[in-house]
């Protein structure tokens, strides 16, 4: 416990707060000291010594400069961190006092520079008595002689002290009333919160850390639950494009198309029509650059055979899709967020976000990371990842499940955004953002060292969150753990192990290639596991003791790293100068990858089960055959005849559509796609050899 007071004027009324956590009692004190000499020691220099000693309470006073004359206040003191002084602050002249338990009983100590009378010399007989009854014992220590300290016990009285006076609990009837400056006066007592104050004396209280108690001893491994796929994707077969769908459904095509096309109004662009059936062929072309790249854009509308790409041609225009890059939209310019540095784009993140997060198939192990976003240009959230795949762009805060899934992305937009929740820091405000709309229920949490900390640790746990994640050493609330120099010159495998008992929190240190601090409200050490090596002394692969917690953490904290996986091998390949194409063609390519993970549930063990390029690819081809309205000039290709099999050439999606299946002349005779006879006539739509009476049959499951 540690309660301090900054008192601007000399002489000066202080207050001295004793707060007992366990009751919840608050007591304060006022008493009038005259300074007798200027030689005292720093805040700073004061904290340095309380923070190597163990004590029940401690009472701070700071010493304001002598030429303050002003008995005017400040501002708002009623929450004030000692961490958030300022420089002149904290090496400004302070005094302090510190209670503790030896031997001999509970003794009190005036931190100085040079001897200062006890504090029982400066304080009734009746307010010490209330003070020890308000003390919660803590662990004894040896009080070490100091030159600077002087101590006495605690029955010690003065006997020359003055009387002490009483008054009233509650707020003071004159508030212009001040305590007499008069240096003689006696000291004088009273009750009331530690917030208010008296005249030209503010009493400032501090928000306590609180007390971690660590033991050498393991914690209980919680068991994994086991999770059934929800009835929707059971009942579901697989198919690409329905599930590609879920994310990119009606709603959101038609929110793309209607402020695309309100730009391009605004732009006095009054005939651009950008339509539903236009807007998924031009999705299609996007996803088609991912897996077919050229340097240029415009080289896939080329004649050249090196580069031409057939269904890309056939399907829309260069020149209309350049002008749909032109005027795309997802927002309206006149009612933008000023707040928001993503307004432009945040409209489609927060539609997809919603969607991601309903067909979550309800994993309970998941990851919280960054990702970054590629981007070179010039905005105020572009970010530099030293050391990165991707160095520069915008970074995305992840929640993934072990295989990749995204449940939630968050655009990062600065330091002054993101710390929603001040105690917890930027990357605790971020976790508990990420999981604070999923699903009630038990889950698995995590993370690495850039968010971990105890707080956040127990915040989880309160909230049913088991988590588990990296810690760095200057974190752990100054556990007393091994010095990584000297776990280091161990051998490899071993561990150490603390444990809080009153929130069931461990830390776990583990010498593995490096020193590795582990947090868990998980698992522990126990069960251990075997992990292989290799030693350069024995110049042999060994194996070595690995706790059940990093075990844990290396199998699910990879999510994102496996969408960041995904992304990159199929990421939209075609460029734009506008600084928020990036945020458009991210969650495209997201909503691919989660797709396709649903895709897998769903075909588990299956020969039907595509990979992610088959995926892709089909719903690409289903697109651009579906939705392309463009008529073909010249003679008819023979690219997609060439393919091979018709399963291949026409997806079921466009197969059994059901949507102007018309049977027109082909120029040249063809086997027929249902009874392998010859045939002059064909499926405009499939561009498949057709009869005419075996065209109801081929386009009906």
């Amino acid at each position: 416990m540690l309660c301090w007071h900054y008192c601007r004027h000399p002489p000066f009324f202080s207050i001295i707060a004793s707060v007992c956590d366990e009751y919840k009692h608050v007591e304060v004190h006022y008493f009038c000291r005259v300074m007798a000499s200027n030689e005292n020691l720093s805040l700073f220099e004061i904290e340095e010594i309380l923070a190597q000693d163990d004590f029940l309470d401690a009472h701070i006073t700071l010493i304001p400069p002598e030429d303050i004359l002003s008995e005017g206040d400040s501002g708002e003191e009623d929450e004030v961190d000692i961490d958030r002084l300022s420089k002149k602050q904290l090496l400004s002249h302070a005094e302090a006092s510190m209670r503790r338990v030896t031997e001999e009983g509970i003794r009190t100590e005036i931190i100085s520079s040079e001897p200062q009378p006890a504090l029982e010399d400066l304080i009734s007989p009746k307010l010490q008595a209330n003070l020890s009854q308000n003390l919660v014992a803590g662990p004894s220590r040896d009080s070490q002689a100091r030159p600077s300290r002087n101590s006495q016990a605690e029955p010690s009285r003065n006997p020359q002290a003055g009387p002490s006076r009483n008054s009233q609990a509650g707020p003071s009837q004159n508030p212009q009333a001040r305590p007499s400056r008069n240096p003689q006066a006696g000291p004088s007592t009273t009750s009331r919160d530690s917030s208010q104050s008296t005249g030209g004396t503010a009493g400032t209280s501090v928000k306590m850390k609180k007390t971690y108690h660590w033991v050498e001893k393991d914690i209980k491994a919680f068991q994994e639950k086991e999770y059934e796929l929800p009835s929707w994707l059971q009942e579901s077969d697989g198919e690409p494009v329905e599930l590609f769908e879920l994310f990119y459904d009606d709603e959101v095509v038609n929110h793309i198309c209607d402020f695309t096309n309100l730009y391009a109004l605004q732009n006095g662009e009054v005939n651009l029509n950008f339509g539903p059936e236009e807007c998924r062929v031009f999705i299609a072309i996007l996803l088609v650059s991912g897996y077919c790249q050229v340097s240029r854009r415009r080289m896939y509308w080329e004649q050249s055979p090196d580069a031409h790409n057939n269904a890309i041609s056939e399907a829309m225009s260069r020149n209309r899709f350049s002008q749909i890059m032109r005027y795309l939209h997802v927002c309206d310019n006149n009612k933008l967020d000023k707040s928001d540095r993503f307004s432009k784009i945040s409209p489609l993140w927060k539609m997809l976000n919603e969607r991601w997060l309903q067909y979550f198939i309800g994993e309970t192990n998941l990851s919280v990371d960054e990702s970054m976003i590629p981007y070179f240009g010039r905005h105020g959230a572009k970010q530099h990842m030293h050391g990165k795949p991707i160095r520069f762009g915008y970074k995305c805060w992840s929640l993934c499940t072990r295989l990749g899934y995204l449940i939630q992305g968050n655009l990062y937009q600065g330091a002054k955004t993101g710390n929603t929740i001040p105690e917890l820091g930027v990357g605790g405000s971020v976790v508990m953002d990420l999981i604070d709309k999923l699903p009630a229920k038990s889950y698995n949490l995590f993370f690495d060292n850039f968010f971990s900390s105890i707080k956040l640790v127990e915040a989880l746990k309160n909230k049913g969150v088991k988590s588990t994640g990296t810690i760095r050493s200057n974190r752990v609330e100054r556990a007393p753990i091994i010095d990584a120099k000297i776990l280091r010159k161990k051998s490899r495998g071993s561990m150490h192990q603390l444990t809080d008992e009153s929130s069931g929190i461990t830390l776990v240190q583990y010498h593995d290639n490096n020193i590795v601090n582990f947090i868990s409200s998980q698992a522990g050490i126990e069960p251990k596991g075997k992990v292989k090596r290799y030693s350069q002394a024995l110049k042999k692969f060994i194996h070595i003791d690995q706790p059940a917690c990093c075990d844990l953490y290396n199998t699910y904290m990879g999510g994102v790293d496996r969408l960041d996986e995904n992304i990159s091998k199929m990421r939209i390949n075609i460029r734009s100068n506008k600084w928020y194409w990036q945020l458009f063609s991210f969650p495209l390519n997201a909503s691919m990858n989660n797709a396709w993970q649903l895709h897998r549930w769903v075909r588990k063990n299956k020969p039907e089960q595509l990979d992610l390029l088959a995926f892709t690819r089909q719903i690409c081809m289903s697109y651009l055959q579906k939705y392309s309205k463009r008529l073909a000039l010249g003679r008819p290709s023979r690219i997609v005849q060439a393919l091979g099999a018709v399963d291949k050439r026409v997806t079921d999606h466009v197969r059994y559509d059901g949507l102007n299946h018309h049977i027109v002349p082909n120029e040249r005779q063809s086997r027929c796609a249902q009874c392998k006879k010859n045939a002059r006539v064909k499926c405009n739509k499939c561009n498949v050899a057709l009869h005419n009476h075996c065209s109801m049959i081929f386009h009906s499951k």
